[in-house]
């Protein structure tokens, strides 16, 4: 009986040279992996379709009314509002039970980026004690957002005023606290410490964050397109379950790219490049 063995041996030669090169290493080792990730994603994100859903649908029911003239175009605009701020507030809670299984997955995808050795179920729960904090705090911002969005929506009608929060939180606000969660992962000291980082990297490379960012929330925004209601959520979940997983593994690895321009080159050296390969 023979040992299996690789027609050549390992080398560290042989290791990624550049992120790149990373990312398509992980999905030929991991790829399984990465597709289980879909589901446990979709898993922890079906509350969250599911008040999307009911909400959509009670919409749909009053445009139908409206149509049939059983209810008054002003009537059917107030109940709208109303019914997407209850809903964001439903929302805003059902992202707590995502932002567990996100706090747990931070790890496993820093493991992978890393080419650390991993082991799902211990790293998973580690990952949860390590983060459930930072994510939780992280998710609150995103609720708090969520809302205030709604409420401006709510109290005026200028199209402008409603896009004020929106611009803001997408272009400025999303991008730091989603550096500040990816910083939590990585190093250790209070939340509100290493969110005073994360300003600063933002400022010295906001274009490539903005970029990242919006790659990183893309599928979110594509599953709430408007569309036929069945068609707007079989796409949804087509999306969580096969696109999510590889854009946190894009984000991922820029945001490594990110700390090891700014903190690790001056820091935390033995980090820098983590899971390439180097010359020295």
């Amino acid at each position: 009986m023979k040992v299996k063995t690789s027609k050549e041996d390992f080398e560290f030669s042989n290791l990624p040279r550049n992120r790149k090169e990373v990312f398509f290493d992980v999905f030929k080792i991991h790829w399984r992996l990465i597709f289980g990730i879909g589901g446990l994603l979709l898993l922890a994100f079906l509350p969250t379709l599911a008040i999307l859903f009911f909400r959509d649908n009670y919409c749909l029911g009053l445009a139908i009314k409206v149509n049939s003239g059983e209810v008054a175009k002003e009537t059917y605009n107030s109940y709208v509002k109303y019914a997407h701020l209850i809903a964001s507030v439903a929302v805003w809670l059902s992202l707590y039970i995502f932002s567990i299984v996100f706090s747990g997955l931070m790890r496993i995808y820093r493991q992978l980026v890393w080419l650390e050795p991993l082991f799902f179920k211990e790293d998973f729960v580690k990952g949860i004690k390590d983060n459930y904090k930072s994510c939780a705090i992280t998710f609150t911002f995103f609720g708090l957002l969520l809302v205030a969005c709604k409420l401006t929506n709510l109290f005026t009608d200028n199209v402008i005023v409603q896009a004020i929060p929106i611009a803001l939180s997408l272009v400025i606000i999303v991008p730091v606290l989603t550096l500040t969660l990816y910083q939590s992962a990585i190093y250790s000291g209070g939340y509100f410490m290493l969110l005073k980082n994360a300003p600063l990297f933002y400022i010295k490379d906001a274009l490539r964050v903005i970029l990242f960012t919006a790659i990183l929330y893309s599928p979110l925004l594509l599953g709430i397109m408007n569309s036929y209601l069945p068609i707007k959520y079989i796409v949804a979940v087509v999306i969580v379950l096969f696109i999510l997983p590889f854009t946190l593994l894009i984000h991922q690895l820029f945001s490594n790219y990110i700390f090891d321009k700014f903190i690790n080159i001056t820091q935390y050296p033995e980090l820098v490049n983590k899971g390439m390969y180097k010359e020295d």
